[in-house]
């Protein structure tokens, strides 16, 4: 039932709003606390209002903050096709304000302070924003909730051969290139969760497409990328919106499968000496990352393990030993990713 403004407005009489400064990431919730100083009435009054950011909304703010779940573009508004704002009541019954009609913004980079008003209640909605122009190295961008716990337990299940990675990854399809297609040594994984061919690029998933929607698996790991280099920022600009597309593709087909986008792994200096092309997987990996982000698709980028653990590497500085999948890779996607834990409920 709607509310006349006259009767909003004496239901909010004589408040004090106290403002609380908050960071807003995505599907996050702003909680603006009021507290009433007239004496008790019959009708419950609201002691709180809470707003929230919906989840296709990309406001994002510094990816190096404590929250990971955080980076996008300036230049976003938030109206009333983003928010919602609740009335709380002390009882916990919340209230949606259906007419609420205020632009926020627009974000820029650093600070931002907006002013909220509703029913002349006003408050203060402070927001940091970074724009995607200047990312120059690449982070993990999990939005997937899971108990930690959880994934140690299945790590110390693995170790001690209760259970194997190909188990744990039950409903994980893995696509890619040669260094996909290599977690099928030793065993680690069975054939049912990889699409993968040596020295392919966005051609095989092309291919594959069909195979992998009807499959309808519950997580996607992606890994395409080092056979399409090229020196040429304009090809590599190419590669990226081609790559979009296609996870547009899988988004649109199977909204409700996990889809993670996993790096480019570094190679080796001496490979990048007989193949220029290589220097420039940094950036390609950047603006993939971009591209994850603004479409809320995960990405994970392991380039660290290479660089920590450079005996992962077979002699020819492109390929891997079969450790670096069972002692590196598979732990860093069920520890920092939950690849094959049970999401928190």
């Amino acid at each position: 039932m709607k509310t006349s403004n006259k009767t909003k407005k004496s239901a909010f009489d004589k408040i004090l709003v106290i403002l609380c400064t908050v960071m807003v990431v995505v599907s996050c919730v702003i909680t603006v606390v009021i507290i009433n100083t007239d004496k008790p009435k019959t009708e419950p009054e609201p002691e709180s209002v809470e707003v929230v950011i919906e989840d296709n909304v990309h406001i994002f703010v510094d990816i190096y903050a404590e929250n990971k779940k955080t980076l996008t573009y300036t230049g976003d508004y938030l109206d009333n096709k983003s928010v919602k704002v609740y009335g709380v009541t002390e009882n916990g019954a919340r209230i949606q304000v259906t007419d609420w009609n205020q632009s926020l913004g627009p974000i820029t980079q650093g600070n931002n302070e907006f002013e909220l008003e509703y029913a002349g209640l006003k408050t203060t909605v402070k927001v940091y924003g970074v724009s995607l122009n200047s990312i120059t190295s690449t982070n993990n961008y999990i939005l997937y909730e899971y108990d930690s716990k959880e994934a140690d337990k299945l790590l110390s299940d693995i170790r001690e051969g209760e259970i194997t990675y190909d188990e744990a990854f039950e409903g994980v399809i893995f696509c890619g290139d040669s260094r996909t297609l290599a977690m099928r040594s030793g065993n680690l994984l069975g054939k049912d969760k990889i699409i993968a061919k040596n020295g392919v690029g966005l051609d095989h998933l092309e291919t594959y497409m069909q195979e992998l929607l009807a499959s309808n698996p519950e997580t996607i790991v992606l890994n395409y990328g080092v056979n399409s280099l090229s020196t040429s920022a304009t090809a590599r600009a190419e590669l990226v919106a081609r790559y979009k597309g296609l996870l547009e593709e899988i988004k649109t087909a199977l909204p409700n499968t996990r889809i993670i986008v996993a790096a480019v792994f570094p190679v080796t200096d001496e490979f990048i000496i007989e193949q220029p092309r290589m220097k420039y997987i940094n950036d390609f990996n950047v603006e993939l990352y971009k591209v994850c982000v603004t479409m809320g698709i995960e990405f994970i980028d392991g380039g660290h393990i290479v660089y920590e653990h450079p005996s992962v590497f077979n002699p020819d500085g492109l390929h891997f030993y079969e450790k670096f999948y069972s002692q590196y890779w598979f732990e860093e996607l069920i520890k920092e990713v939950g690849v094959g834990v049970k999401a928190s409920e």
